[in-house]
C-alpha cells in the first residue's frame, strides 16, 4: 500500500475540504460565489482540519447540465490562484477536461479529481503524466463486456462494475506512463446507482483493498442518506454523513474523506483514531 498521498501521511485518514464555484451545486452550503471567498472558506476550512482543499467549477449532478470548457476555467481558476495564495496544503480540482487540469496545475494545483477516471478526455491521462501529478479515478463507465453482459440477462453487481471500471482506469494510466503511485481510486458513491445500492458497496468497501491503491470515499451530504432517511434535503444529511463516515473509518479501509464539513468530519475522525491508537496499547 502506498504510505503517503499529494506528501501526506496515510497513517491517519486526510480530510479533504469541497468547495464548489458552481451554483449548480447540490448542496448550497458548499458554494463560493468569488475566488476571494473561496480562499477565505478554504482558510478557514484548513484551521478546521481540511489538509486538502478540493475546488471544483462544473456541477456533476444528475440534473446539472453541463458548461463550456471556457464558462469552467472562468468559474474555477481564479479561485485555484487565490486558494493557492491563501493556505499552504495541497489543491485538488474536480475537472474531466484535460485544458482546465493542465491551467489548474500551473496555477498551484497538485491534485486532479476526474469522476470519469479519466475516460471522458482522451488527453486527461497525459496531462497527469507530463506534470507528474497526484490524482483521484472515480470508477465509471464501466466496459462494454460489462453491458453485453447485462442485456443478456447475467447480475453484475454493483461492486463488479466498480471494480472493472477502476481496472480500465488504472490500464489507461499505464499506457500513459502516469505513476501509479499518485493514484487514489474512489468507489463513486452516488454517481448512477440507487440508494439501496450504495449502501450494499459501502458495506462491501473492503473489497476494494486489493488494488492498494490509497481510497477516496465521499458520502458528504449525498441523496443515498436523504432516501433512506426519509430527509427533505442535503441540509439535513449531516447526521447521516457522519455515521457512513465512521463506519468506514472503524473498518479501516478508506485513507481520504472528501467532505462538506471538514470540522465535524475531522472531530469524529479524530476521535476515532484516538480510541483505536488507545486499544492497540
Amino acid at each position: 500500500m502506498i504510505k503517503k498521498f499529494a506528501g501526506l501521511s496515510l497513517k491517519n485518514k486526510i480530510i479533504m475540504g469541497v468547495l464548489n464555484l458552481s451554483e449548480d451545486t447540490f448542496y448550497k452550503g458548499s458554494l463560493a460565489g468569488s475566488a476571494e471567498e473561496a480562499a477565505a472558506r478554504a482558510e478557514k476550512m484548513v484551521e478546521k482540519g481540511a489538509q486538502i482543499i478540493d475546488l471544483g467549477g462544473m456541477s456533476t449532478g444528475p440534473s446539472s447540465e453541463p458548461i463550456s470548457a471556457e464558462e469552467e476555467k472562468n468559474r474555477l481558476l481564479p479561485a485555484v490562484k487565490s486558494v493557492h495564495e491563501k493556505v499552504d496544503v495541497p489543491i485538488s480540482v474536480d475537472t474531466q477536461r484535460a485544458v482546465v487540469a493542465e491551467e489548474s496545475l500551473d496555477l498551484g494545483a497538485s491534485i486532479i479529481n476526474d469522476i470519469s477516471g479519466f475516460k471522458a478526455d482522451s488527453e486527461m491521462a497525459q496531462v497527469i503524466a507530463d506534470h507528474d501529478c497526484f490524482a483521484i479515478i472515480m470508477a465509471n463507465r464501466i466496459s462494454g463486456r460489462i453491458r453485453t453482459a447485462e442485456k443478456k440477462g447475467k447480475d453484475i453487481s454493483n461492486m463488479e462494475k466498480i471494480k472493472k471500471g477502476l481496472k480500465e482506469s488504472l490500464q489507461i494510466c499505464k499506457k500513459q506512463n502516469v505513476d501509479l503511485k499518485k493514484i487514489s481510486i474512489d468507489p463513486g458513491i452516488g454517481f448512477g446507482r440507487g440508494a439501496k445500492d450504495d449502501l450494499k458497496v459501502l458495506a462491501n468497501l473492503d473489497e476494494l483493498s486489493t488494488f492498494r491503491h490509497p481510497i477516496c470515499l465521499g458520502v458528504s451530504r449525498k441523496s443515498f442518506i436523504k432516501k433512506t432517511l426519509g430527509l427533505k434535503g442535503p441540509q439535513e444529511c449531516l447526521p447521516g454523513s457522519l455515521g457512513v463516515t465512521a463506519l468506514a473509518v472503524i473498518g479501516g479501509t478508506v485513507d481520504i474523506i472528501r467532505t462538506h464539513d471538514p470540522e465535524e468530519t475531522s472531530q469524529l475522525v479524530r476521535i476515532i483514531e484516538a480510541v483505536q491508537r488507545a486499544g492497540e496499547t
